[in-house]
């Protein structure tokens, strides 16, 4: 008797390789998950540093703005250039020299009304917009000193 055997070593050999391509499926989805995730991590961290190197800038601005001891010596040469005492120097124009001080200090200050100052840092995709009111206190005789308040403080960061 003869008998017939099926041959099957065909349709295997098709299991295999869609068992394959189904896995070659998954894992190339898992690594474009994966290397999205980095990508978005590592653009995070980027935004995270610029945010701190802006931050740093306006911390450097109130630093330097309350920092009248250059202010204090200006005057007194400013008073001597005019011939006059110290002490006979007006509170405005004290304020004015302040002012005229506290924009020299960076090329994205404004000067708003009163004591109030705006500054914009830029770094990278952040920028921080910050109003700042400063204060003068003190007496021209004895020196001044400076006080600030964030007014407002505006972080803005472009989305990618």
């Amino acid at each position: 008797m003869r008998s017939f055997r099926k041959e099957t070593g065909g349709y295997a050999l098709a299991y295999v390789l869609i068992v394959i391509l189904v896995l070659c499926a998954i894992a190339m989805t898992i690594c474009t998950i994966a290397l999205r995730n980095f990508q978005a991590q590592e653009r995070a961290v980027a935004q995270t540093q610029q945010l701190y190197q802006a931050e740093g800038e306006i911390e450097k601005f109130v630093a330097l703005a309350e920092d009248v001891s250059a202010l204090n010596a200006a005057l007194a040469e400013k008073a001597q250039e005019a011939g006059k005492e110290l002490a006979a120097l007006t509170p405005e124009q004290v304020y004015e020299f302040y002012v005229a001080y506290v924009i020299s200090l960076a090329d994205t200050v404004t000067h708003d009304n009163g004591d109030e100052f705006t500054v914009t840092y830029q770094s990278g995709d952040v920028q921080i917009k910050a109003v700042i009111v400063f204060r003068l206190d003190g007496r021209v005789a004895e020196g001044f000193t400076a006080s600030h308040t964030y007014k407002s403080y505006t972080i803005n960061r472009s989305a990618e």
